[in-house]
C-alpha cells in the first residue's frame, strides 16, 4: 500500500510541477516571486559568491547540504522497499542515519533564518481571498504564497518525522507502537519528499534555471 501511494504522490507532483510551468511560465524580466529571498535570484547554487554577506553564504550552503541530504534520505529510504520490497539495513541505513542529524540541522538553522521572510502579510490576503472564492488559477499563480505554505508546511512535518524515529529508541512504546511510529515515519518523510520537491521548484523559478 506505502509503495502504491509513493508512486501515485511522486506522479502527481511532478505533474503538477510540469503543469503549473507550463501554464504559468516564469517572467522574463526578472521574477518578483520570492523578493524576500535575494540569496537565490541568480545563480543560487554558487553559495561562494562575492555580492553576498555571510549570512547569504549560510543560507545557500544550508539550503544545499539539506537538499543533498534529502536526496541521500530519499534514495536510501525510499529505494530498497519502492525498488525491491526490502527493509532499510547494512550500509544503507548507515547512509540514512549519517544523513539524517544534517540534514535536520540545516532545516533547523533555514527556519530560524527564513521564518521572519516567510511571514504572511497583508499581501496574502488577496491570496486568500481568490482560494475561498474558487479563483483556482488565480491563487495558483501566487507562487510568493505558495513558496511560504511549502516552507511551513515542510517545517512543521520535520518534527514528528524526527521524533517518530528518536522516540522508537527508548522502550516505552510495545510493538504495536514501534509499529505506528513508523508509520508515521514512513509516510511524515513522504509528504516531506513531496513538499519539498514544490518548495525547490518555486525556488528555482526565481533562478536562472527556470529562464
Amino acid at each position: 500500500m506505502f509503495e502504491i501511494i509513493s508512486y501515485l504522490g511522486l506522479i502527481g507532483v511532478v505533474g503538477f510541477i510540469v503543469v503549473h510551468f507550463m501554464v504559468f511560465p516564469p517572467a522574463k524580466k526578472g521574477i518578483a516571486e520570492l523578493k524576500s529571498f535575494p540569496e537565490f535570484k541568480g545563480q543560487w547554487w554558487c553559495f561562494w559568491s562575492s555580492d553576498l554577506g555571510l549570512l547569504g553564504r549560510l543560507d545557500r550552503l544550508a539550503f544545499l547540504v539539506a537538499l543533498i541530504c534529502l536526496s541521500a534520505l530519499f534514495l536510501t529510504g525510499f529505494g530498497p522497499p519502492l525498488l525491491g520490497g526490502k527493509a532499510l539495513t547494512g550500509f544503507l541505513l548507515i547512509i540514512h542515519a549519517t544523513a539524517a542529524p544534517v540534514f535536520i540541522v540545516c532545516v533547523a538553522f533555514l527556519v530560524f533564518n527564513w521564518a521572519y521572510r516567510c511571514r504572511f502579510d497583508a499581501e496574502d490576503r488577496e491570496w486568500l481571498r481568490r482560494l475561498c472564492s474558487c479563483r483556482v488559477f488565480g491563487f495558483l499563480k501566487e507562487s510568493g504564497v505558495c513558496c511560504k505554505l511549502a516552507f511551513w508546511f515542510g517545517a512543521i512535518l520535520c518534527v514528528p518525522v524526527a521524533m517518530s524515529i528518536i522516540v522508537s529508541m527508548f522502550p516505552i512504546f510495545g510493538t504495536h507502537g514501534l509499529e505506528t511510529l513508523f508509520k508515521i515515519h514512513q509516510y511524515g518523510s513522504l509528504l516531506l519528499v513531496l513538499d519539498s520537491m514544490v518548495l525547490l521548484y518555486f525556488v528555482c523559478r526565481a533562478s536562472n534555471c527556470c529562464r
